[in-house]
């Protein structure tokens, strides 16, 4: 029952769920001070439905650095020291709280288990959240230095049937769980890090988990398949593996809702995203993915796509998307044609990555053309040069394609070779494309000479290479260099009144130079 307040203290007077609600806007060590104020204020405090345990943060109060990675014992001592006092506190004010039989709102524990004891007492806090109908449950567990294995959750997590949100790291599932044991009719949120599953498990989660909204898989293992089509109600979905995941199948057929889609790892799909299936697509993102048949997407909302290194993406690929924004698509030497239907306005980015494998000869600069006109959406070039050897041949390229060279809005160079023939580059890019700007990134040797090489070439009108004059100076009108602050809209600066040196120098925490080309 609520006390009439004093004179002067109208904010004691509300009830206790707004209080509880101005204590959720301060730090945690802050809110816990308040109990001193008054009676009033201790009931606040010791009914305050939110739990926020971090060992780091305990820590720093006590001392100034402290790091395990190269831990000695007496390190190791000191820091089970502080862990003992830490589970002193955590487990004081959890067994105070229940004893009041109030609803837990949120637990979000992080802590280092070093010692057995601790993991016996995580597992009694697990257990009375979940009698206290703990909603939202973080739990982050860190091994430290020791030889214990992976922290195994209590199978008494299942009964916390109020959860909304499920939040793991650095744990596993310890098998076998009985048939049926899950049931979180309530979760919409499953987060999993670092976290061992098996494929029982897994399914089990999935299965109990209808009313899931969003689902993040991040660097887990034990589990081979994810099938989630029956989430129906999932709008977002995050799964990035490590190359040594044993997962290697998904299937989200059946999740109508999903808005966002973002996979990455070495996994293998099989891609149809249409509007009868997907009707709410808004982003895809996929890097280093199988695509057994490729990927076709058939979509009216959807915003943004990437595709980052992906295998098996040409050939049959289709995309259809008519209000797509942006798209990003990184390979390496080859890109795979994909027949694209796009908005006109779309921002295609073509990212290619040429290894030192990678030969960079005149059929190269030819192909590149060829799918530069057949993309014929490409806006943004990005050229990721690790090769070294390089070759062009005007006369051979020009008898292998008639094709006129590809207006681009913007061409962005990284060079990471000190073997490349700077003057081959250059040919060979502009017989195949016309940038508006062309861009240098500046953050090494080999990027500082070839910056230093073209603006040499570009500036020098009368360059003659074996004296003939090269295709693109014909056609090159007027150089301009752009300002080279983070002012990206300003005025370019006549190459004829900055000194290209001086320009380097100033560069500050931008690195990069952009010309301004007029063809």
């Amino acid at each position: 029952m609520v006390k009439t307040p004093s004179s002067g203290d109208r904010i004691s007077g509300f009830p206790d769920e707004i209080l509880h609600q101005i204590l959720s806007f301060v730090p945690m060590k802050t809110a816990a001070r308040t109990c001193v104020l008054s009676r009033r204020w201790k009931h606040i405090w010791n009914s305050y439905p939110v739990f926020e345990f971090n060992e780091s943060s305990f820590a720093s109060e006590m001392l100034d650095d402290i790091n395990l990675t190269n831990a000695t014992p007496q390190c190791t001592a000191l820091w089970t020291t502080i862990l003992n006092k830490f589970t002193d506190v955590v487990d004081h004010r959890l067994h105070k709280f229940c004893e009041s039989k109030f609803g837990i709102q949120t637990f979000d524990l992080s802590i280092t288990i070093l010692e057995p004891k601790f993991a016996s007492l995580v597992e009694e806090w697990i257990g009375l959240a979940a009698e206290n109908n703990v909603k939202e449950f973080h739990l982050k567990i860190n091994n430290g230095n020791c030889t214990l294995h992976c922290f195994s959750l209590p199978q008494t997590i299942f009964s916390a049937k109020s959860l909304t949100v499920l939040d793991l790291f650095g744990c596993g599932f310890n098998p076998p769980i009985a048939k049926n044991a899950i049931n979180f009719d309530r979760l919409h949120s499953l987060f999993l890090e670092n976290v061992y599953l098996d494929d029982s498990t897994i399914e089990q989660l999935i299965s109990s988990g209808r009313n899931m909204e969003t689902l993040h898989l991040i660097n887990c293992k034990g589990f081979k398949r994810l099938e989630i089509s029956g989430l129906v109600k999932l709008s977002n979905l995050t799964v990035k593996i490590l190359y040594w995941s044993d997962l290697s199948w998904i299937d989200c057929s059946g999740c109508r809702s999903l808005e966002r889609v973002c996979v990455d790892g070495r996994v293998s799909l099989n891609c149809v995203f249409e509007d009868r299936n997907f009707p709410y697509l808004k982003y895809l993102s996929f890097f280093n993915c199988i695509f057994v048949d490729g990927i076709k997407i058939s979509s009216h909302r959807l915003e943004s796509l990437m595709l980052d290194e992906c295998e098996q993406i040409g050939g049959k690929s289709e995309i259809f998307a008519p209000k797509l924004s942006s798209m990003f698509y990184v390979c390496g030497a080859k890109p795979s044609f994909l027949r694209l239907k796009l908005n006109p306005r779309c921002k295609l980015e073509l990212q290619l990555n040429l290894r030192s494998r990678d030969r960079l000869l005149t059929p190269w600069f030819v192909q590149l053309k060829e799918f530069l006109h057949m993309q014929n959406q490409t806006k943004i070039l990005d050229l990721f040069l690790f090769t070294e050897k390089n070759k062009f041949d005007s006369e051979e390229a020009s008898r292998s394609s008639l094709l006129q060279p590809y207006a681009l809005e913007s061409l962005v160079l990284h060079i990471h070779s000190g073997k490349l023939d700077f003057a081959a580059i250059m040919d060979g890019l502009l017989w195949s494309c016309r940038p508006q700007i062309l861009s240098v990134a500046v953050n090494n040797r080999f990027e500082l000479c070839f910056l230093e090489f073209l603006g040499q070439t570009l500036m020098d009108r009368n360059y003659y290479r074996d004296g003939e004059m090269k295709h693109w100076q014909h056609s090159m009108k007027d150089v301009t260099i752009m300002r080279c602050d983070e002012d990206e809209d300003g005025d370019g600066i006549p190459l004829g009144r900055c000194s290209l040196r001086d320009t380097i120098t100033n560069l500050g925490g931008r690195k990069t130079v952009s010309f301004k080309l007029k063809w």
